[in-house]
C-alpha cells in the first residue's frame, strides 16, 4: 500500500512555502497538528471549524477523545 502524504503550500513574499502535515491523536486523547517540525494541540472549536473527520484518523479512539475534550471544557469553565 502506498503512503499518502498530506501536503500544504502557501504563498509568501518572494515565493512559497510547502511541506507535509499530519493530524494525529496523542496519548491523552487530544488531536495535534504536525507541520514540518512544529506541532500544536487543536482545540475542539478548531477541529469543528476545520471539519476534521475524526473517525477517519488512523488509530483514533473516540472515548479517549471525548474524555480529553470534555475534561478540558470543564477546566476551562472554572
Amino acid at each position: 500500500m502506498a503512503k499518502i502524504e498530506n501536503k500544504y503550500t502557501y504563498n509568501i513574499k518572494g515565493g512559497c512555502v510547502s511541506g507535509v502535515f499530519n493530524i494525529y491523536q496523542d496519548r491523552r486523547g487530544a488531536l495535534r497538528l504536525l507541520m514540518g517540525n512544529r506541532h500544536i494541540e487543536l482545540t475542539f472549536s478548531q477541529i469543528n471549524d476545520l471539519m476534521i473527520s475524526i473517525h477517519d484518523l488512523i488509530d483514533f479512539d473516540y472515548d479517549e477523545f471525548m474524555n480529553y475534550y470534555n475534561q478540558k471544557a470543564v477546566t476551562e469553565k472554572v
